[in-house]
């Protein structure tokens, strides 16, 4: 459940603390509940444990359910209503609880002690529960397998609480664990149809579909889907949709999203008026990056331009989600990567490897960083994670990263780093002034030549090498190729900041 709320919401900061409020309220409710259920004058307990047997059957059922019905509501409404589909299923696992303790633990002076261990037993089954499910099945199942295996081990649960409740009546539980096991084998594939894309692009999708039929296409559908413990990777036509006329287009360039949210496109050409200006300026900004780190690789984009910079000798990714290798492999346009000398993978957390490593120096450190009011993304844009970056910098180096529009991350930036500016929404920091030099990013634009390794390997076309470059020559001015600012500095980044707050570890203040 948690993995779904934080894919259906982007990954927002806040999804973990509302699933968890709402599945506590239903915990709360059934809890309550319970003691309408109780079958007081039951001097055995089979009564009650038949009933906490047809409880964690309906519990599982419903648990089944939960997915796709958050999937159902993310196409017709907010995904927000979503959380309201927690409470029952919660409810009914809330009413277990109370009716098991009444079942097994006899009314005598040691209840107490009694209900102490069950407590036990509770705490260590959900921590085990947790733990297997986001460590093991994750990284071996799909989501929906997941679901299904749940859906099947509660059922054997229930029945072997009804079989120990009584074993003269067991034509009810068999029954229902026919029925519940023929509804997930039998409903799954239309249960969970297209799962991740009604998450993700809810009221969209329907639109989507309805435009691809109009051309004679079949309905919307991702390219790839990878899932592992790390996240949800998914790649396809960006959804553009229209709240005012209820349609939708697609955009001709495959994307790809992180958890539910944007993480680039699968293309490395420059055009004019694009954003890749972003990787192919760092031979703007430094005179000789031969030493890079990139903290994130997602799609590879980024990889391939900087890797392809006749400036760049050695890069290294620093990628948290070893899926990201698997996707880049899987597509012509950024594959190559994967094979260059030059290029190093280091699956690890970035700030633990900043850590782990502190005598690395790099000419360059790059970060696309993803949105800033997703979770955990204080971690890369704090003034404690940028000092961190600061120090892995050799003299004269340079920190290129993404502010995703937040005025708080380059008001911070302009804190740690003694001189600063911007390339679109990216931030540059260093502590030492900057080298800028047009005619030297001319030369450098024309030896970048893609796809990496092939004999078709070409350069920037001409008209987009030359808005480059003119453009540094319009600071502080709005390009209206691009329809925004290519280049500000210092004063111009002041402008855009102002307002900024300085982001910590502690206060997480995109987030929160």
């Amino acid at each position: 459940w948690a993995r779904i709320y934080s894919f259906t919401s982007q990954g927002h900061a806040n999804s973990f603390g509302m699933l968890l409020g709402v599945y506590l309220l239903g915990l709360a409710a059934g809890s309550l509940l319970s003691s309408r259920l109780r079958r007081a004058d039951d001097p055995t307990g089979a009564a009650n444990l038949k009933m906490v047997a047809r409880v964690v059957f309906a519990s599982n059922l419903v648990g089944f359910l939960v997915i796709p019905g958050v999937a159902a509501i993310a196409t017709a409404m907010r995904y927000g209503w979503g959380y309201g589909l927690i409470i029952p299923a919660a409810a009914l696992l809330g009413i277990a609880f109370p009716l098991l303790c009444h079942a097994a633990i006899p009314p005598n002076d040691r209840a107490g002690a009694a209900t102490s261990y069950l407590y036990v037993a509770n705490i260590v089954g959900s921590v085990a529960g947790s733990l297997t499910t986001g460590f093991v099945l994750m990284d071996s199942l799909t989501t929906v397998q997941i679901a299904q295996v749940l859906a099947y081990v509660g059922f054997g649960l229930a029945l072997i609480l009804a079989v120990l409740a009584s074993r003269r009546h067991l034509l009810e539980p068999l029954i229902a664990t026919g029925v519940g096991v023929a509804l997930v084998v039998l409903g799954t594939s239309a249960l969970y149809d297209r799962l991740w894309e009604k998450l993700q692009w809810g009221r969209g999708l329907s639109a989507a579909d309805a435009a691809l039929a109009a051309a004679g296409q079949p309905p919307y559908t991702f390219e790839m889907v990878h899932e592992s413990k790390s996240g949800v990777i998914t790649l396809g036509k960006k959804v553009v949709y229209d709240w005012e006329t209820k349609t939708a287009t697609l955009e001709k360039h495959t994307e790809i999203y992180g958890g539910g949210v944007y993480d680039g496109q699968m293309r490395t050409a420059l055009e004019r008026g694009g954003w890749l200006v972003r990787p192919y300026s760092i031979s703007y900004l430094h005179p000789a990056p031969k030493r890079v780190l990139m903290i994130g690789l997602s799609g590879g984009a980024w990889a391939n331009i900087i890797a392809a910079n006749p400036h760049v000798e050695t890069l290294w990714a620093v990628e948290i989600n070893p899926g990201y290798e698997e996707v880049i492999s899987s597509y012509p346009v950024v594959a190559p990567i994967l094979q260059n000398p030059r290029f190093k993978l280091i699956i690890d957390d970035g700030r633990r490897w900043l850590v782990s490593n502190p005598d690395e120096k790099f000419d360059m450190i790059v970060a696309n960083t993803t949105f800033h009011w997703r979770s955990f993304a204080s971690n890369l844009l704090s003034k404690e994670f940028q000092e961190l970056v600061a120090a892995h910098l050799a003299p004269g180096g340079i920190y290129l990263y993404n502010t995703t529009g937040s005025e708080d991350a380059a008001f911070t930036s302009a804190q740690v780093f003694a001189h600063s500016m911007m390339v679109v929404n990216n931030v540059v920091g260093s502590n030492a002034p900057f080298d800028l030099d047009a005619e030297r990013w001319r030369r450098a634009l024309e030896g970048t030549k893609l796809p990496l390794g092939s004999p078709a390997a070409e350069a920037p076309p001409k008209a987009a090498i030359d808005w480059l470059v003119n453009s540094t020559t319009h600071v502080n001015e709005e390009d209206p190729v691009l329809g925004g600012y290519v280049f500000r500095d210092r004063e111009g980044m002041a402008v855009f900041a102002k307002g900024g707050q300085l982001i910590t570890d502690d206060n997480m203040l995109t987030e929160w």
